[in-house]
């Protein structure tokens, strides 16, 4: 009976020794029914279901569970378990939700028999070791809303009979191994789909035509072809992860007004970004990093200034300024336009109008002028990477007010000046890179009191003095480049420690 099959599976399980000290099974002649993460039908004797994820289950996924043929919900996930799937567990034809998740050791392949419970809803098999195909008989699984497989080690197509059930709606099949084209249509159920850091090849297929669909998370494949010019004709869309393929052709022209993330970076688009991508938007996060696109950033960047916190187009062959517009942003945390053709200066209000800035990547353009003092306003700024520019002036004494200071990259420019005693307040601060600018005085004692610092390069500037006997207070320090910090050779090359 029900409590027969419970004591083996408390015992093959390490219920005796493992599992975590709350459980109560078999204590003090207690019902199974009372048992903790047992629940029964209304007649108080037939398991319902088992809730037992993180219970600390070791050993083998126990057989004898497909005798609990009244079991609705089963959830094993979050445990030590090992082995393959029993091709029994076809028999719980009564089950609407069957989790496995986060088991690492239980491998093999998914047996075909799954495709006999005809009443499952929920199938949660992530984080295991799983090999094989993901078998056809489950997209005969008429009654199936969500699928999750990824982080498996599975291969071969995706059974397009799956992606076209009648009541999908979730499927994450992300990081695997799987091949082939993509399914060339999805049931018009289906809001959420992943398969992000598969094989997967052919040309972005007509799929994405769905009026349903709100997330859609493709990266790190093998597709090309064109994304629509007008992506509006996805009303429901929110987000779109496109990053790490073979696109070509050119940004869509319109965007759906539900879009809130969108990522194609990676790719081979061309052209400019369209003055229009941000016309109705509430876009959160806009990535179109490592292409080869051109023009200049649109000032109607702007329009976005209740929602935007993430614009990313690095690696590109942007032209022109930093628009003004950006400074309306105020909700903006990360600002990434490194390696373009970038001019101009960087906006003297950067540090009033934009409070919530935490990341700064201008590294490799053609940007001039000088380091706004403004920034020394930003409480959150974590991140400053101004490398291989035209700047000149000199370094703000008003950073060592940023006090989560991370990163601060400022070599290959032009800058003058002493290199401030406030920078020592920054305690966070892991790398400093000053190299190959005009700096000169003397090099701050103040700089032993960067406890947290790994990396510190002042090598190829004009400083003078003594090297201060505090940077020997600096434990956390794993490389120091001092050569030439006089603008000849001292004999101070570079140190690694660790």
């Amino acid at each position: 009976d029900s409590r027969v099959i419970l004591q083996d599976l408390y015992d093959s399980t390490g219920g005796s020794t493992i599992w975590f000290p709350e459980n109560n099974w078999f204590r003090d002649g207690l019902h199974h029914c009372s048992f903790v993460g047992v629940s029964c039908h209304e007649n108080g004797k037939d398991i319902r279901g088992l809730s037992m994820y993180g219970f600390g289950l070791t050993g083998s996924v126990p057989e004898s569970i497909a005798s609990l043929t009244t079991l609705v919900d089963l959830n094993l996930g979050g445990n030590n378990l090992s082995g393959t799937i029993p091709a029994s567990y076809g028999q719980l034809q009564s089950l609407e939700s069957f989790e496995l998740s986060w088991n690492s050791n239980i491998n093999g392949t998914i047996p075909s028999s799954i495709g006999s419970l005809i009443n499952l809803v929920s199938l949660y098999f992530e984080g295991c070791s799983l090999t094989g195909t993901i078998p056809i008989e489950v997209g005969e699984l008429y009654r199936l809303k969500r699928i999750s497989l990824y982080y498996n080690y599975l291969s071969g197509q995706i059974p397009e009979n799956l992606v076209t059930l009648p009541f999908i709606e979730e499927v994450y099949f992300d990081d695997n191994f799987l091949t082939g084209l993509m399914p060339l249509t999805f049931s018009s159920t289906l809001h959420r789909f992943n398969a992000d850091d598969n094989l997967l090849t052919g040309n972005i297929p007509d799929f994405l035509i769905n009026e349903s669909l709100e997330y859609l998370s493709v990266g790190g494949n093998q597709l090309g072809g064109q994304l629509p010019d007008d992506m509006s004709l996805f009303p429901s869309i929110a987000e779109i992860y496109v990053w790490s393929n073979m696109l070509t052709g050119r940004l869509p022209s319109k965007y759906p007004s539900s879009l809130r993330y969108f990522d194609v970076g990676n790719n081979q688009l061309t052209g400019a970004i369209p003055d229009s991508f941000t016309s109705g938007l509430s876009l959160v996060s806009f990535n179109v990093d490592n292409n080869q696109l051109t023009g200049s950033i649109p000032t109607t960047v702007g329009l976005l200034s209740a929602t935007l916190e993430n614009f990313g187009v690095y690696r590109n062959s942007i032209t022109g300024t930093i628009p003004s517009e950006i400074l309306q942003l105020t909700n903006l945390r990360t600002f990434d336009v490194e390696t373009n053709s970038l001019s101009g200066t960087i906006p003297d209000e950067i540090g009033t109008a934009l409070p919530s800035l935490q990341n700064i990547w201008l590294h490799t353009n053609r940007i001039n002028g000088t380091i706004p003092v403004s920034l020394g306003n930003l409480a959150s700024l974590r991140l400053i990477d101004f490398a291989d520019n035209y700047i000149s002036g000199p370094i703000p004494s008003s950073l060592g007010n940023s006090l989560a200071l991370y990163y601060i990259e400022l070599d290959y420019n032009y800058l003058t000046g002493n290199l401030p005693i406030e920078l020592g307040q920054l305690t966070e601060l892991a790398t400093l890179d000053v190299r190959s600018n005009e700096l000169d005085g003397e090099i701050p004692p103040q700089l032993g009191s960067m406890s947290n610092l790994e990396r510190l390069d002042l090598s190829r500037n004009n400083f003078s003095g003594q090297i201060p006997v505090e940077l020997s207070l600096l434990t956390s320090l794993r490389e120091l480049r001092l050569e030439s910090v006089d603008g000849r050779s001292t004999g101070w090359n570079m140190c690694e420690f660790g």
